[in-house]
């Protein structure tokens, strides 16, 4: 069963980073399944392979919004540079799990990244995308 699932309200427009979300969010759904399934000695390496993804995940989304002159940008660059701390402590903890709880423990910690990254940093940008053109301001109707 899914721990989060992917919905329109995560998409920012751009193609290369909404699958870099999709990405994210597939690893850690691998890292609960180990937990889960009581791999916990694939924690580590799922947790690096997480790591790997969001850096260049933030590395590419930074080049946009530098090309997109984002007045922002040094925030949400630093922001990013927290997350990865954030991330690297979470390697960190998860190094040598060998129990269920301490692997929850690592595995909230890796939900509490995806929703700083998708829910709150990047749909900071978002709408200064629109308002530049470079995505498309969703369409609402009625009811």
């Amino acid at each position: 069963m899914p721990v989060v699932r992917w919905t329109s309200a995560f998409e920012i427009g751009i193609p290369d980073i909404d699958e870099d979300h999709k990405r994210i969010l597939g690893s850690v759904q691998k890292i609960h399944d180990a937990i889960d399934g009581g791999r916990f000695d694939d924690c580590a390496e799922l947790v690096a392979e997480f790591f790997v993804i969001a850096r260049g995940h933030f590395e590419r989304e930074e080049r946009i919004l530098e090309g997109a002159g984002y007045p922002h940008l040094k925030h949400h660059a630093a922001r990013h540079k927290e997350l990865l701390s954030m991330a690297e402590e979470v390697g960190e903890f998860c190094t040598g799990l060998k129990n269920r709880s301490g692997a929850r423990e690592c595995f909230e910690r890796m939900v509490s990244f995806l929703i700083s990254d998708i829910v709150e940093a990047d749909l900071e940008f978002k709408s200064y995308l629109e308002d530049v053109g470079l995505v498309e301001r969703p369409i609402t109707v009625p009811k």
